[in-house]
């Protein structure tokens, strides 16, 4: 899930409308409203300008930067 969670996080960075990422990652509508939900409970998107777009937030930002930092420790091995 955290890999899904960082691959919206990266579509939706400067605002992207839902059925793009929908596209984008691969994912069915309902996994994604989930998916989202729970995004944005723990404040990592945010509803857009736009009806049905997110944007991801500072905190998003911040998850991406973590994720991909792990992810270059263990793929170094």
């Amino acid at each position: 899930m955290l890999e899904i969670a960082a691959k919206i996080l990266k579509i939706a960075e400067e605002g992207e409308r839902k059925t793009h990422i929908v596209y984008m990652a691969n994912l069915n509508h309902r996994y994604l409203k989930d998916l989202l939900d729970k995004l944005e409970e723990k404040g990592l998107i945010i509803n857009g300008e736009h009806e049905n777009e997110v944007k991801t937030t500072d905190k998003g930002l911040k998850f991406i930067q973590y994720y991909s930092n792990l992810q270059y420790f263990f793929d170094d091995e």
